[in-house]
């Protein structure tokens, strides 16, 4: 069966790719993102432009137009050998993924508060919120801060989390900042601070 599917919608002749040096005119307009997770993608990842978010990773994709192979879906794994080529960044394919992915699949991108009111009930929230509060009245008895942020972020995943971060100032929540990389030590001694706390 599926070999005879193959011999339909073999090509015979063969498929002209090279529109896909050029990026500017040819290639951008056509960049989506898709997220995949992280950790079973660690190796794929190491020859891929990405962003990671949580435990997730944002990636990229040419989508081949119709024209190209009529009657046929594809689409090209964007890898860095390309990127450097076509001499972008990652926020480059982040840019224009951002703009070319609700248009061309239709995907509906919004905020994570957004999905919250439309997916979680009222009371889960609620309770959310509040169980939120006790934690960020421990965090700040644990670490010397001004105030404890919350932030409920993500992308179009099916789930909610809350950040509690100490803060200094307003700059503190801003979560394109530099990441922290504590090791699982320092981590097991910051959850055993809080602990203490509740």
């Amino acid at each position: 069966m599926i070999l005879l599917e193959y011999k339909k919608s073999k090509r015979e002749d063969n498929l002209d790719i090279s529109f896909f040096f050029d990026y500017e005119n040819r290639v951008k307009d056509r960049i989506i993102y898709k997220v995949i997770n992280f950790e079973k993608n660690k190796d794929l990842l190491q020859g891929l432009p990405y962003v990671k978010y949580l435990d997730l990773a944002i990636v990229f994709y040419y989508l081949m137009p119709e024209s190209l192979i009529p009657n046929v879906d594809g689409s090209i794994l964007i890898k860095n050998e390309h990127m450097e080529r076509w001499q972008i960044t990652t926020n480059d394919l982040m840019s224009a993924a951002s703009t070319n992915t609700p248009k061309l699949l239709g995907t509906k991108v919004q905020g994570i508060m957004s999905t919250i009111a439309e997916y979680a009930p009222d009371d889960d929230l609620a309770e959310m919120i509040v169980f939120a509060k006790h934690i960020a009245v421990a965090i700040k008895k644990a670490f010397p801060c001004i105030k404890v942020g919350m932030g409920v972020l993500g992308l179009e995943v099916r789930h909610a989390h809350i950040h509690l971060v100490p803060m200094q100032s307003e700059k503190d929540l801003i979560f394109s900042n530099p990441k922290l990389h504590p090791t699982n030590e320092e981590l097991a001694e910051a959850a055993a601070k809080i602990r203490k706390e509740l």
